[in-house]
């Protein structure tokens, strides 16, 4: 095929209705030939204006399909052109045997005219793909060697390749999620082929075909942003209006033993994003939720705004500082131990059993949130849910949604004895540190028994605990009544990673307590901290 021509397809089929239709449906887009018999298909492909893809029937006199497959790939001339059986046979095993001989691909009758067309582009790209690499093989095998003798990258080679081997992983992780995704296009578009006028019944599954196409669109859109090849289509949108617009999609993903509940910011969050890039985001985590509460429970999702200040931006190894729009997603589910949690963006990894999951939807969403120039934080602990936390830049066209604050200010320290609850070693140094450069003692503990332990021992000085709400042996509420119950006027700040609406369905929600949420930055902290003791 010359470059600007219409492409040229041959429809073979015994059938002169199905000849009409394939014409009918090709025509503006392709340069159609038809043959009705095997015979006639190989005149035609042999010619000198071959074929770029064959659409093939395989029952049919004298000449089968699978013949005809068989002597195109074994012509020198005729190999190179893709054949796809379209055919009334849906046996696994006719299938598995028309790939065998070489076919490109096997659609089953009836077919969808979307599906139909889709795939003919597919693998018309690829043959447009595969006929400039075998053209351009020997150039490119030369400049590979004369860049390696010249450079002596031999590393880099090999990462190059290293990332080639994970292109084939994630073409194979697409092939899966798409069809699946064809697989309820086409049995829903079946159910509606079989009765003679549209019905109440067939309207819903009409709706449902139209959800499944757009599914399947979004999984595309998200592996192709992942892969950093989607263009996107950035618009300035609320985001608390993203989060509504794709709530009912959601209660579709969870199911009905998953109750979905939103808590959207009271101000405006202007975000220059791809909005179908955002929802993928949500879905991806709302699915990966639900597989995580198998019996049932609860997901929430939250927005909010915050301020990353500069002098901190080291400490807190947020990304850069600015103002940023957030959303926690948050479930009840089984949790995940730290390990999880450090390789839960990897591409490929899944703790799904084989053909559950590809391990690719927490990869899109770490792709997706880059490509927006934010960045995603998780919470988690086996047996006690999951919080995703995503922050994307506040767009620099629209200050009026919030008054602008004003420089940054030093808080006041203190002298005063803090009590440090924290069972996460590297969090629990860090607060430590900051505490103590701003004047503070403090007193370290880091699980809920020892905090209990040590306000019994040092009440007298302690004027704040400040602990984590999920601690090991004792969680911080527990640990905080009993505090009280020693000393009732004591100030007791919270922390935690985990969503307030997700820490008020856990059996709290009638405490009045002070919670900050992580990230926290430290500054605010402080702030926090000084509020609470000259309160």
């Amino acid at each position: 095929m010359k470059k600007n021509e219409q492409p040229v397809v041959l429809v073979v089929d015994d059938t002169p209705d199905n000849l009409a239709y394939m014409n009918e449906l090709l025509k503006d887009d392709y340069k159609v030939k038809v043959a009705n018999n095997g015979e006639h298909a190989l005149t035609i492909a042999r010619s000198e204006q071959q074929p770029d893809l064959i659409l093939l029937d395989i029952m049919m006199p004298g000449m089968d399909g699978y013949e005809v497959c068989r002597q195109l790939k074994a012509d020198a001339k005729t190999r190179d052109i893709p054949v796809i059986f379209l055919t009334a046979l849906n046996d696994t095993e006719d299938e598995q045997q028309g790939l065998a001989l070489g076919a490109a691909d096997y659609i089953s009758k009836p077919v969808s005219p979307s599906i139909v067309m889709a795939r003919i582009r597919t693998h018309l790209n690829l043959k447009a793909v595969a006929d400039f690499l075998r053209d351009k093989n020997a150039f490119l095998e030369q400049e590979v060697q004369r860049r390696i003798a010249e450079n002596r990258k031999t590393e880099e080679l090999l990462r190059q390749a290293q990332k080639m081997e994970a292109i084939g992983q994630l073409a194979g992780g697409v092939a899966h999620d798409f069809n699946n995704i064809l697989t309820v296009i086409i049995g829903y578009g079946n159910l509606l082929t079989m009765d003679t006028q549209m019905s109440e019944k067939q309207h819903e599954y009409l709706e449902q075909i139209i959800d499944a196409s757009e599914r399947a669109v979004l999984v595309t859109r998200g592996l192709l942003a992942f892969s950093r090849k989607q263009v996107m289509a950035p618009a300035l949108v609320d985001l608390n209006k993203i989060v509504q617009h794709v709530q009912k999609f959601l209660l579709r993903v969870i199911g009905e033993d998953v109750k979905l509940t939103s808590h959207p910011g009271e101000l405006e969050l202007p975000v220059l994003v791809d909005s179908a890039q955002i929802e993928q985001v949500l879905i991806n985590l709302a699915t990966n939720a639900r597989d995580a509460m198998p019996h049932g429970g609860l997901l929430s999702i939250e927005t909010g705004l915050r301020e990353i200040e500069a002098p901190l931006k080291h400490v807190s190894g947020y990304g850069e500082p600015g103002r940023y729009a957030w959303i926690a997603v948050s479930d009840t589910g089984i949790g995940m131990d730290q390990e999880t949690c450090r390789k839960i963006f990897e591409p490929f990894f899944t703790t799904k059993e084989v053909g559950k999951g590809t391990g690719l939807g927490m990869a899109i969403v770490y792709g997706i949130i880059k490509q927006h120039n934010g960045f995603i934080n998780v919470y988690s602990e086996p047996g006690k849910g999951t919080t995703f936390r995503i922050h994307i830049p506040l767009s620099e066209s629209d200050r009026g949604v919030q008054t602008v604050k004003p420089g940054v200010t030093m808080p006041r320290g203190g002298s005063e004895t803090i009590l440090l609850a924290e069972d996460d070693v590297h969090i629990q140094k860090l607060v430590g540190s900051v505490l103590t450069r701003f004047g503070y003692r403090v007193i370290l503990a880091q699980d809920g028994e020892e905090v209990v332990e040590k306000f019994a021992a040092n009440r007298e000085q302690i004027r704040l605990v400040l602990m984590d709400v999920i601690m090991p042996k004792k969680n911080g509420i527990e640990a905080g009544r009993e505090i009280r119950a020693l000393q009732p006027g004591v100030k007791i700040l919270y922390a935690s990673g985990y969503s307030a609406d997700f820490i008020k369905n856990r059996g709290v929600s009638e405490e009045a307590i002070e919670l900050m949420i992580k990230p926290v930055q430290p500054l605010d902290l402080l702030r926090k901290v000084r509020e609470l003791l000259d309160s």
